[in-house]
């Protein structure tokens, strides 16, 4: 381990963590603003309302990202494929018959039908219902119905066409950028923070979906701070995290950490029992600030991983339309054995944790029709929400700044990002 590293990976050590909540308590206490933190820029409200900003993020955003697209146990065995439509293009994921997940285009070489009709299932090739193209699990063309009648056709030539595809441990992320740096790079300093985490462990067991009326960045800002919680959550999540005084740190690529110090002690989200002697739980398996709080990781541009020793969850953001998302919420298990047995316990986090999703949507819903009513020209950031500032400021970077109408630009408050 080098000295950069070992760096990093001092911000989660559990005396610089306790040490930090202790300095955001007094913030909070006292009414103090920090002196070393400049303050931060409004944001034109119309990035969350113009059409024409919308389009941007679209064309120049989520062409370029790493996106969670499914978990390795939703494609166990070899011929498992699930379909899907991620920002409006067409992909599926298939086990191959050498184990090697990949992910292609669900689109037919031929004329484009969609390949894969359902959206999950087994099968030893992929046949499209059109015309019977048929090709198998690692995409290449295997059979043309009468051939003969395409001279110069080359089956060679027309493989379905890939995208992009790396694990981190059983999470399939995906990305439509023949050129973008790997996903490991992608994360870089947040991704050594989170080296901890066994993701080769974890198994999806449920996902819970809503729609919401609101622009997506507005429902990926509620994860990206706890301002809000205090009042949205007072029975809730407030109740078994001190939401008032988070550890905070930015990092490169729009990513950012909060860290909640647990209200019970050594325990997890909802007060779940740490002492408890269920070896499902993996207890101690990752650094111990996880039994003192909430580790929650916002990896840009549209996921949180909320973490602790007691529950594992992913929430992921998605895009509709401009005034539009759907929030995708699922839970995971860390598996060592590699058996999956889903408890009475898990059950439960599926409830508590829907209830705190449903308090933020009633906050949420109706979001778009109010910031385009004029009321809103503008939205002033706190100290508390500093992740929203680099959230929106590698949007822009992405989108490139000369695309970007200047009323609309973030503007640059020189915060450094670790």
């Amino acid at each position: 381990m080098d000295n950069h590293e070992s760096a990093v990976l001092e911000l989660e050590e559990l005396e610089v963590i306790q040490k930090g909540w202790d300095q955001e308590r007094h913030f909070f206490k006292n009414k103090v603003h920090p002196d070393d933190f400049p303050p931060l820029p409004e944001l034109s409200a119309a990035r969350y309302t113009d059409d024409a900003f919308f389009q941007l993020e679209q064309e120049h955003l989520w062409s370029k990202v790493w996106i969670l697209a499914g978990f390795a146990n939703e494609i166990a065995k070899p011929g498992d494929f699930k379909a899907m439509e991620i920002n409006g293009r067409p992909i599926v994921l298939v086990r191959g018959k050498d184990d090697q997940i990949r992910a292609f285009y669900n689109v037919c070489r031929h004329r484009g039908s969609t390949v894969c009709k359902t959206a999950n299932g087994n099968a030893k090739q992929l046949t499209c219902p059109y015309h019977g193209w048929t090709y198998d699990l690692e995409g290449n063309l295997q059979f043309v119905p009468a051939q003969h009648e395409f001279p110069a056709l080359d089956p060679a030539q027309k493989p379905l066409r890939s995208i992009r595809c790396e694990m981190n441990g059983n999470l399939i992320y995906v990305t439509f950028d023949d050129h973008a740096q790997p996903h490991a790079q992608y994360l870089g300093n947040i991704g050594l923070l989170m080296a901890d985490i066994p993701f080769d462990q974890v198994m999806h067991y449920e996902t819970v979906s809503w729609t919401v009326e609101s622009n997506w960045k507005s429902v990926q800002d509620a994860f990206s701070e706890a301002y809000h919680a205090r009042f949205v959550h007072s029975q809730t999540a407030h109740q078994s995290l001190d939401t008032t005084a988070p550890v905070k740190y930015l990092f490169k690529n729009g990513h950012y950490v909060q860290i909640n110090k647990s209200r019970q002690g050594e325990a997890g989200i909802f007060g779940q029992n740490q002492e408890a002697e269920d070896e499902s739980r993996t207890i101690g398996q990752m650094k111990p600030l996880t039994r003192y709080g909430q580790r929650a990781y916002n990896l840009f541009p549209n996921l949180t991983l909320p973490i602790t020793e007691g529950a594992f969850s992913v929430i992921a953001i998605w895009p509709i339309d401009v005034g539009i998302s759907r929030i995708d919420l699922h839970f995971l298990k860390i598996c060592p054995d590699g058996e999956l047995v889903v408890t009475e316990e898990d059950r439960e986090a599926v409830i508590q944790f829907s209830a705190v999703i449903d308090e933020d949507i009633a906050t949420l819903a109706g979001m778009h029709n109010a910031m385009t009513s004029g009321g809103l020209d503008s939205v002033p950031l706190s100290y508390g929400e500093q992740a929203l500032y680099n959230f929106h400021r590698e949007v822009d970077r992405l989108i490139g700044p000369e695309r970007i109408d200047p009323a609309l630009l973030v503007q640059d408050a020189n915060i450094p990002v670790h």
